[in-house]
Protein backbone atom coordinates (compact mmCIF):
# COMPACT_ATOMS: atom_id res chain seq x y z
CA UNK A 1 0.00 0.00 0.00
CA UNK A 2 3.00 2.43 1.05
CA UNK A 3 4.40 1.62 -2.47
CA UNK A 4 1.23 2.61 -4.27
CA UNK A 5 1.07 5.41 -2.57
CA UNK A 6 -2.28 4.18 -0.85
CA UNK A 7 -2.69 5.50 3.06
CA UNK A 8 -3.58 2.43 5.27
CA UNK A 9 -6.20 3.16 8.22
CA UNK A 10 -4.97 1.05 11.34
CA UNK A 11 -7.60 -0.76 13.32
CA UNK A 12 -8.43 -3.54 14.39
CA UNK A 13 -10.13 -7.16 13.13
CA UNK A 14 -12.35 -6.31 16.64
CA UNK A 15 -13.41 -3.17 15.76
CA UNK A 16 -17.13 -2.96 14.60
CA UNK A 17 -19.80 -0.76 13.49
CA UNK A 18 -19.39 2.09 15.87
CA UNK A 19 -15.44 2.41 15.31
CA UNK A 20 -15.53 1.18 11.66
CA UNK A 21 -18.04 3.84 10.85
CA UNK A 22 -16.40 6.66 12.48
CA UNK A 23 -13.35 6.68 10.67
CA UNK A 24 -14.89 5.72 7.44
CA UNK A 25 -16.91 9.11 8.16
CA UNK A 26 -13.69 11.08 9.61
CA UNK A 27 -11.19 10.09 6.74
CA UNK A 28 -13.53 9.39 3.62
CA UNK A 29 -11.75 6.04 3.61
CA UNK A 30 -12.86 4.54 -0.37
CA UNK A 31 -11.53 0.66 0.65
CA UNK A 32 -12.24 -1.70 3.71
CA UNK A 33 -9.59 -4.72 4.00
CA UNK A 34 -11.10 -7.54 5.80
CA UNK A 35 -10.33 -11.47 6.59
CA UNK A 36 -11.87 -14.23 5.26
CA UNK A 37 -12.12 -16.02 8.49
CA UNK A 38 -11.61 -13.84 11.57
CA UNK A 39 -12.13 -16.40 15.16
CA UNK A 40 -16.51 -16.76 14.86
CA UNK A 41 -17.22 -13.14 13.14
CA UNK A 42 -18.69 -13.03 9.58
CA UNK A 43 -16.59 -9.73 9.04
CA UNK A 44 -17.05 -9.88 4.83
CA UNK A 45 -20.30 -9.44 5.95
CA UNK A 46 -19.71 -7.19 8.37
CA UNK A 47 -18.04 -4.52 5.98
CA UNK A 48 -20.89 -5.23 2.94
CA UNK A 49 -23.27 -3.75 5.60
CA UNK A 50 -20.85 -1.03 6.31
CA UNK A 51 -20.28 -0.59 2.57
CA UNK A 52 -23.90 -0.07 1.76
CA UNK A 53 -24.20 2.82 4.67
CA UNK A 54 -21.29 4.61 3.27
CA UNK A 55 -20.87 6.31 0.06
CA UNK A 56 -17.35 6.61 0.07
CA UNK A 57 -16.47 2.85 0.25
CA UNK A 58 -15.74 1.86 -3.25
CA UNK A 59 -14.24 -1.31 -2.91
CA UNK A 60 -14.00 -4.32 -0.23
CA UNK A 61 -11.02 -6.43 -0.53
CA UNK A 62 -11.35 -10.11 1.29
CA UNK A 63 -8.05 -11.74 2.23
CA UNK A 64 -8.21 -15.08 2.47
CA UNK A 65 -11.04 -17.87 1.20
CA UNK A 66 -12.18 -16.00 -1.95
CA UNK A 67 -15.19 -17.94 -1.49
CA UNK A 68 -16.04 -15.57 1.88
CA UNK A 69 -16.68 -12.84 -0.08
CA UNK A 70 -19.66 -11.30 -0.97
CA UNK A 71 -21.43 -10.35 -4.38
CA UNK A 72 -19.36 -7.41 -5.56
CA UNK A 73 -16.05 -8.03 -3.17
CA UNK A 74 -12.87 -8.66 -4.12
CA UNK A 75 -10.73 -11.55 -3.49
CA UNK A 76 -7.40 -10.49 -2.61
CA UNK A 77 -6.19 -13.37 -4.53
CA UNK A 78 -8.33 -13.01 -7.37
CA UNK A 79 -6.67 -9.43 -7.53
CA UNK A 80 -3.38 -10.85 -7.52
CA UNK A 81 -3.96 -12.96 -10.49
CA UNK A 82 -5.59 -10.43 -12.11
CA UNK A 83 -2.13 -8.14 -12.74
CA UNK A 84 0.90 -8.15 -14.23
CA UNK A 85 3.68 -8.51 -12.77
CA UNK A 86 5.39 -5.97 -14.93
CA UNK A 87 3.11 -3.53 -15.17
CA UNK A 88 2.46 -3.67 -11.10
CA UNK A 89 6.39 -3.16 -10.69
CA UNK A 90 6.53 -0.24 -12.82
CA UNK A 91 3.37 1.47 -11.19
CA UNK A 92 5.41 1.10 -7.71
CA UNK A 93 8.93 1.44 -8.75
CA UNK A 94 9.52 4.46 -6.29
CA UNK A 95 8.17 5.70 -2.71
CA UNK A 96 5.60 9.14 -3.15
CA UNK A 97 7.67 12.18 -4.12
CA UNK A 98 6.50 14.27 -1.06
CA UNK A 99 8.33 12.59 2.27
CA UNK A 100 6.31 15.03 4.43
CA UNK A 101 2.95 13.35 3.01
CA UNK A 102 0.85 11.18 5.32
CA UNK A 103 2.25 7.39 4.82
CA UNK A 104 -0.06 5.52 7.91
CA UNK A 105 -3.34 7.05 9.90
CA UNK A 106 -2.95 5.34 13.25
CA UNK A 107 -5.35 5.68 15.89
CA UNK A 108 -4.74 7.45 19.44
CA UNK A 109 -4.67 5.80 22.67
CA UNK A 110 -6.11 8.87 23.74
CA UNK A 111 -8.67 10.85 26.16
CA UNK A 112 -11.83 10.54 24.73
CA UNK A 113 -14.55 8.21 23.15
CA UNK A 114 -14.30 8.36 19.31
CA UNK A 115 -10.36 7.78 18.43
CA UNK A 116 -8.17 10.64 17.44
CA UNK A 117 -6.75 10.33 13.90
CA UNK A 118 -2.89 10.26 13.81
CA UNK A 119 -1.24 11.34 10.38
CA UNK A 120 1.83 9.75 10.94
CA UNK A 121 4.33 10.74 7.76
CA UNK A 122 6.91 9.08 5.69
CA UNK A 123 9.33 11.10 6.90
CA UNK A 124 8.34 10.50 10.51
CA UNK A 125 8.74 6.76 10.33
CA UNK A 126 11.22 6.92 8.38
CA UNK A 127 13.53 8.81 11.13
CA UNK A 128 11.67 6.56 13.62
CA UNK A 129 12.82 3.28 12.51
CA UNK A 130 16.16 4.16 11.34
CA UNK A 131 16.73 5.41 14.72
CA UNK A 132 15.37 2.24 16.60
CA UNK A 133 17.58 -0.05 14.70
CA UNK A 134 20.29 2.06 14.79
CA UNK A 135 20.23 2.30 18.37
CA UNK A 136 20.35 -1.67 19.15
CA UNK A 137 22.52 -2.36 16.31
CA UNK A 138 19.99 -4.01 14.00
CA UNK A 139 21.41 -5.72 10.59
CA UNK A 140 21.12 -8.42 8.35
CA UNK A 141 22.22 -10.98 11.84
CA UNK A 142 19.13 -9.47 13.78
CA UNK A 143 16.05 -11.94 13.96
CA UNK A 144 12.58 -9.67 15.60
CA UNK A 145 9.30 -12.00 16.87
CA UNK A 146 6.68 -9.45 16.86
CA UNK A 147 3.59 -11.27 19.00
CA UNK A 148 1.29 -8.14 19.54
CA UNK A 149 -1.03 -6.40 17.17
CA UNK A 150 0.97 -5.24 13.93
CA UNK A 151 -1.08 -2.35 13.15
CA UNK A 152 -0.18 -0.42 16.09
CA UNK A 153 2.81 2.18 16.21
CA UNK A 154 4.92 -0.31 17.53
CA UNK A 155 4.70 -3.40 15.45
CA UNK A 156 5.24 -0.91 12.27
CA UNK A 157 8.38 1.06 13.77
CA UNK A 158 9.85 -0.96 16.02
CA UNK A 159 9.35 -4.90 14.54
CA UNK A 160 8.09 -4.01 10.12
CA UNK A 161 9.84 -1.14 9.32
CA UNK A 162 13.27 -1.05 11.16
CA UNK A 163 13.93 -4.62 10.01
CA UNK A 164 13.19 -3.92 6.36
CA UNK A 165 15.65 -0.92 6.46
CA UNK A 166 18.14 -2.80 7.92
CA UNK A 167 18.20 -6.23 6.31
CA UNK A 168 17.17 -7.52 9.66
CA UNK A 169 14.27 -10.65 9.42
CA UNK A 170 10.57 -10.26 11.00
CA UNK A 171 8.76 -13.20 12.52
CA UNK A 172 5.70 -13.62 13.10
CA UNK A 173 3.03 -15.89 15.06
CA UNK A 174 -1.11 -15.95 14.02
CA UNK A 175 -1.87 -15.37 18.01
CA UNK A 176 -0.46 -14.34 21.05
CA UNK A 177 0.30 -18.62 22.37
CA UNK A 178 2.47 -19.46 24.95
CA UNK A 179 3.84 -22.11 23.00
CA UNK A 180 3.92 -20.62 19.56
CA UNK A 181 5.63 -17.71 20.89
CA UNK A 182 8.11 -20.20 22.31
CA UNK A 183 8.62 -22.24 19.14
CA UNK A 184 9.18 -19.54 17.04
CA UNK A 185 12.17 -18.31 19.17
CA UNK A 186 13.82 -21.42 19.22
CA UNK A 187 13.47 -22.37 15.59
CA UNK A 188 13.96 -18.93 13.64
CA UNK A 189 16.56 -18.39 16.67
CA UNK A 190 15.10 -14.58 17.78
CA UNK A 191 16.96 -12.35 19.03
CA UNK A 192 14.93 -9.55 19.63
CA UNK A 193 11.50 -9.17 20.80
CA UNK A 194 9.04 -7.08 22.89
CA UNK A 195 6.06 -8.17 24.82
CA UNK A 196 3.48 -7.25 27.78
CA UNK A 197 3.04 -8.40 31.35
CA UNK A 198 0.52 -10.92 30.50
CA UNK A 199 2.32 -12.22 27.96
CA UNK A 200 5.25 -12.59 30.03
CA UNK A 201 3.27 -14.17 33.15
CA UNK A 202 1.63 -16.70 31.00
CA UNK A 203 5.52 -17.89 29.92
CA UNK A 204 6.37 -18.12 33.85
CA UNK A 205 3.43 -20.21 34.69
CA UNK A 206 3.61 -21.91 31.53
CA UNK A 207 4.51 -26.05 32.69
CA UNK A 208 7.00 -26.79 30.29
CA UNK A 209 8.46 -23.24 31.00
CA UNK A 210 12.00 -25.18 32.10
CA UNK A 211 12.39 -26.62 28.68
CA UNK A 212 11.66 -23.89 26.25
CA UNK A 213 14.70 -22.53 24.49
CA UNK A 214 15.31 -19.08 24.56
CA UNK A 215 19.42 -19.02 24.19
CA UNK A 216 19.23 -16.78 21.07
CA UNK A 217 17.59 -13.99 22.71
CA UNK A 218 19.61 -10.39 23.16
CA UNK A 219 16.86 -8.19 24.54
CA UNK A 220 13.39 -8.38 25.24
CA UNK A 221 11.53 -5.07 25.12
CA UNK A 222 9.20 -4.52 28.34
CA UNK A 223 6.61 -1.63 29.16
CA UNK A 224 7.86 -1.85 32.59
CA UNK A 225 4.41 -1.76 34.38
CA UNK A 226 5.24 -3.84 37.47
CA UNK A 227 8.61 -2.83 39.43
CA UNK A 228 9.16 -6.74 40.16
CA UNK A 229 8.78 -7.89 36.09
CA UNK A 230 11.96 -6.96 34.59
CA UNK A 231 13.94 -8.61 37.54
CA UNK A 232 11.58 -12.28 36.63
CA UNK A 233 11.19 -11.76 33.10
CA UNK A 234 15.68 -11.59 33.07
CA UNK A 235 15.63 -14.88 35.14
CA UNK A 236 13.11 -16.01 32.68
CA UNK A 237 14.85 -15.53 29.53
CA UNK A 238 18.69 -15.20 30.13
CA UNK A 239 18.97 -11.75 28.65
CA UNK A 240 18.79 -8.08 28.98
CA UNK A 241 15.34 -6.60 29.51
CA UNK A 242 14.56 -3.43 28.25
CA UNK A 243 12.12 -0.54 28.94
CA UNK A 244 10.23 0.59 26.34
CA UNK A 245 7.36 3.28 26.73
CA UNK A 246 6.15 4.68 23.13
CA UNK A 247 2.69 6.70 22.26
CA UNK A 248 1.00 6.12 18.35
CA UNK A 249 1.61 10.01 18.43
CA UNK A 250 5.68 9.31 18.49
CA UNK A 251 7.66 9.80 21.19
CA UNK A 252 9.92 7.03 22.00
CA UNK A 253 11.84 6.34 25.79
CA UNK A 254 14.17 3.44 26.00
CA UNK A 255 17.47 2.44 28.01
CA UNK A 256 20.61 1.59 25.40
CA UNK A 257 22.21 -1.43 26.49
CA UNK A 258 25.03 0.10 28.34
CA UNK A 259 22.48 1.59 30.55
CA UNK A 260 22.49 1.90 34.60
CA UNK A 261 20.67 -1.34 36.01
CA UNK A 262 18.47 1.27 37.98
CA UNK A 263 17.46 2.95 35.20
CA UNK A 264 16.58 -0.40 33.19
CA UNK A 265 14.90 -1.64 36.25
CA UNK A 266 12.98 1.16 37.42
CA UNK A 267 12.26 3.77 34.64
CA UNK A 268 10.94 3.67 31.14
CA UNK A 269 14.41 5.07 29.37
CA UNK A 270 15.74 8.27 28.02
CA UNK A 271 14.56 9.67 24.62
CA UNK A 272 15.37 7.47 21.65
CA UNK A 273 16.63 10.22 19.65
CA UNK A 274 19.25 13.26 20.96
CA UNK A 275 16.71 15.58 18.82
CA UNK A 276 13.77 14.31 20.92
CA UNK A 277 12.69 17.23 23.79
CA UNK A 278 10.88 16.18 26.80
CA UNK A 279 9.10 18.67 29.42
CA UNK A 280 7.34 17.89 32.30
CA UNK A 281 4.58 20.19 32.64
CA UNK A 282 1.91 20.87 35.80
CA UNK A 283 -1.35 19.30 33.99
CA UNK A 284 -3.22 22.07 32.15
CA UNK A 285 -0.40 24.29 31.75
CA UNK A 286 2.67 24.69 30.44
CA UNK A 287 5.02 25.48 33.49
CA UNK A 288 7.59 23.18 34.41
CA UNK A 289 7.87 21.26 37.06
CA UNK A 290 10.76 20.72 39.55
CA UNK A 291 12.96 17.55 38.67
CA UNK A 292 11.91 14.95 40.71
CA UNK A 293 8.00 15.87 40.75
CA UNK A 294 5.63 14.20 38.90
CA UNK A 295 4.04 16.25 35.78
CA UNK A 296 2.36 15.48 32.58
CA UNK A 297 5.29 14.43 29.51
CA UNK A 298 5.12 16.49 26.78
CA UNK A 299 7.29 15.63 24.19
CA UNK A 300 8.73 17.41 20.64
CA UNK A 301 11.05 15.69 18.16
CA UNK A 302 11.41 14.39 14.31
CA UNK A 303 8.96 11.51 14.79
CA UNK A 304 6.23 13.52 16.87
CA UNK A 305 3.14 14.83 15.10
CA UNK A 306 2.00 17.97 14.69
CA UNK A 307 -1.33 17.58 14.92
CA UNK A 308 -4.43 15.28 14.52
CA UNK A 309 -5.95 14.49 11.52
CA UNK A 310 -9.07 16.82 10.93
CA UNK A 311 -9.17 18.15 14.56
CA UNK A 312 -8.41 21.57 15.25
CA UNK A 313 -10.50 21.81 18.62
CA UNK A 314 -8.95 18.46 19.96
CA UNK A 315 -5.24 19.65 18.67
CA UNK A 316 -5.69 23.07 20.93
CA UNK A 317 -6.16 21.02 23.94
CA UNK A 318 -3.08 18.50 22.82
CA UNK A 319 -0.40 20.96 21.76
CA UNK A 320 1.34 23.74 23.97
CA UNK A 321 1.70 26.93 22.26
CA UNK A 322 5.23 25.85 20.78
CA UNK A 323 3.63 22.45 19.48
CA UNK A 324 4.81 20.06 22.60
CA UNK A 325 2.29 17.25 22.08
CA UNK A 326 0.46 16.31 25.55
CA UNK A 327 0.88 12.65 26.05
CA UNK A 328 -1.62 12.83 29.14
CA UNK A 329 0.54 10.20 31.06
CA UNK A 330 2.54 11.45 34.47
CA UNK A 331 6.06 11.15 34.68
CA UNK A 332 9.28 11.78 36.95
CA UNK A 333 12.41 12.63 35.78
CA UNK A 334 15.25 10.99 37.42
CA UNK A 335 18.87 11.96 37.47
CA UNK A 336 21.18 8.88 37.16
CA UNK A 337 24.99 8.82 36.64
CA UNK A 338 24.25 12.31 34.79
CA UNK A 339 21.44 11.62 32.30
CA UNK A 340 17.87 12.03 32.80
CA UNK A 341 15.63 8.99 32.70
CA UNK A 342 11.75 9.33 32.74
CA UNK A 343 9.55 6.78 35.07
CA UNK A 344 5.53 6.52 33.92
CA UNK A 345 3.42 7.75 37.37
CA UNK A 346 -0.31 7.03 35.12
CA UNK A 347 -2.44 8.76 33.41
CA UNK A 348 -4.25 12.13 33.73
CA UNK A 349 -6.78 11.48 31.58
CA UNK A 350 -9.15 8.53 31.72
CA UNK A 351 -8.16 5.27 30.10
CA UNK A 352 -8.03 1.60 30.75
CA UNK A 353 -5.37 -0.14 29.05
CA UNK A 354 -6.43 -3.93 28.56
CA UNK A 355 -3.80 -5.93 27.51
CA UNK A 356 -2.34 -2.86 25.32
CA UNK A 357 -5.66 -1.66 24.04
CA UNK A 358 -6.89 1.21 25.35
CA UNK A 359 -10.58 1.90 26.14
CA UNK A 360 -12.16 4.82 27.03
CA UNK A 361 -14.29 5.35 30.05
CA UNK A 362 -16.22 7.96 28.93
CA UNK A 363 -17.46 6.70 25.52
CA UNK A 364 -18.83 3.57 27.42
CA UNK A 365 -20.29 5.87 30.13
CA UNK A 366 -22.40 7.64 27.48
CA UNK A 367 -23.08 4.71 26.15
CA UNK A 368 -24.62 2.74 29.44
CA UNK A 369 -26.19 5.53 30.56
CA UNK A 370 -28.87 5.52 27.75
CA UNK A 371 -29.85 1.81 29.74
CA UNK A 372 -33.40 2.22 31.15
CA UNK A 373 -31.76 0.51 34.32
CA UNK A 374 -29.06 2.78 35.22
CA UNK A 375 -29.33 6.11 37.06
CA UNK A 376 -25.85 6.80 36.80
CA UNK A 377 -23.01 5.16 35.68
CA UNK A 378 -19.20 5.48 36.36
CA UNK A 379 -16.17 3.41 34.34
CA UNK A 380 -12.55 2.75 35.61
CA UNK A 381 -9.90 0.08 35.28
CA UNK A 382 -9.21 -2.86 37.68
CA UNK A 383 -6.02 -4.32 38.38
CA UNK A 384 -5.60 -7.94 36.47
CA UNK A 385 -2.32 -9.90 36.44
CA UNK A 386 -2.53 -11.00 32.77
CA UNK A 387 -4.01 -8.12 30.77
CA UNK A 388 -2.89 -5.11 33.04
CA UNK A 389 -6.61 -3.62 33.51
CA UNK A 390 -9.72 -4.68 32.55
CA UNK A 391 -13.67 -2.77 32.69
CA UNK A 392 -15.48 -2.26 35.93
CA UNK A 393 -18.34 0.01 35.34
CA UNK A 394 -19.82 1.24 38.64
CA UNK A 395 -23.70 1.67 38.55
CA UNK A 396 -26.11 3.92 40.63
CA UNK A 397 -29.48 2.20 39.36
CA UNK A 398 -32.68 3.96 38.15
CA UNK A 399 -35.26 1.28 40.08
CA UNK A 400 -35.58 -1.99 41.50
CA UNK A 401 -33.78 -3.32 38.89
CA UNK A 402 -30.11 -4.26 39.01
CA UNK A 403 -28.47 -5.16 35.85
CA UNK A 404 -25.90 -7.73 34.85
CA UNK A 405 -22.39 -7.93 33.35
CA UNK A 406 -24.13 -10.16 30.36
CA UNK A 407 -27.36 -7.37 30.37
CA UNK A 408 -24.64 -4.85 29.96
CA UNK A 409 -22.45 -6.67 27.38
CA UNK A 410 -25.49 -7.72 25.16
CA UNK A 411 -26.91 -3.91 25.39
CA UNK A 412 -23.86 -2.48 24.67
CA UNK A 413 -22.85 -4.80 21.87
CA UNK A 414 -25.96 -4.12 20.47
CA UNK A 415 -24.88 -0.18 19.93
CA UNK A 416 -22.05 -1.37 17.73
CA UNK A 417 -19.10 -1.52 20.10
CA UNK A 418 -16.43 -3.90 20.27
CA UNK A 419 -16.51 -6.61 22.10
CA UNK A 420 -12.91 -6.19 23.99
CA UNK A 421 -13.97 -2.74 25.08
CA UNK A 422 -17.21 -4.54 27.63
CA UNK A 423 -17.54 -4.58 31.39
CA UNK A 424 -15.96 -7.34 33.03
CA UNK A 425 -17.76 -6.53 36.33
CA UNK A 426 -20.41 -4.37 37.37
CA UNK A 427 -20.41 -2.76 41.25
CA UNK A 428 -24.31 -2.09 42.38
CA UNK A 429 -23.62 1.55 44.80
CA UNK A 430 -26.12 3.51 46.36
CA UNK A 431 -24.31 6.66 45.24
CA UNK A 432 -20.95 7.59 43.53
CA UNK A 433 -18.01 9.02 45.75
CA UNK A 434 -17.38 12.85 45.08
CA UNK A 435 -14.59 15.41 44.88
CA UNK A 436 -14.61 18.42 46.58
CA UNK A 437 -16.43 20.05 43.72
CA UNK A 438 -18.58 17.35 43.06
CA UNK A 439 -17.42 15.27 40.65
CA UNK A 440 -17.05 11.45 40.21
CA UNK A 441 -14.03 10.68 42.16
CA UNK A 442 -12.44 8.04 39.75
CA UNK A 443 -9.40 7.54 42.79
CA UNK A 444 -11.44 6.49 45.52
CA UNK A 445 -13.14 4.30 42.77
CA UNK A 446 -10.39 2.47 41.58
CA UNK A 447 -8.79 2.02 45.36
CA UNK A 448 -12.18 0.70 46.17
CA UNK A 449 -12.04 -2.07 43.62
CA UNK A 450 -8.64 -2.90 44.07
CA UNK A 451 -9.32 -3.17 47.48
CA UNK A 452 -12.31 -5.49 47.02
CA UNK A 453 -10.19 -7.47 44.69
CA UNK A 454 -7.66 -8.00 47.30
CA UNK A 455 -9.90 -9.20 49.85
CA UNK A 456 -11.63 -11.91 47.70
CA UNK A 457 -8.23 -12.79 46.58
CA UNK A 458 -7.88 -13.70 50.27
CA UNK A 459 -11.02 -15.34 51.25
CA UNK A 460 -10.46 -17.55 48.30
Amino acid sequence: MLRAGLIPICSLAQHRAREIGYLIRHTGARAHLVEAAFRDYDLPGFAAGLAAEHESIAAVVVFGDPAKAREGQHSYEELLASVDPGDAAEQTRSWPSDPESVGVFQLSGGTTGDPKVIPRLHCEYAYNARAWAQSWGWGPGTVVLHATPMMHNAGIVVSVQSAHLTGATVVLVPRIDVTLFAEAIAAERVTDTMMGIGLMTRIVEHPDADRFDFSSLRRVFFAPSVASAGDQAERLFGCTVVPLFGAGEGIFLTAPDDAPEQARKSTCGAPLSPLDEIRVLVPGTEDEVSVGEIGELAARGPYTIHGYFRAPDRNRDAFTSDGFYRTGDLTRAHVIEGVVYYSHEGRITDNISRGGEKIHADELEALLVRHPAIAEVSVVGMPDRLLGERVCAFVRPSGDHTPTVAELGEFLLAEGLAKFKLPERVEIVDDLPRTKVGKVSKRDLRTLIAETLEKEAVDG
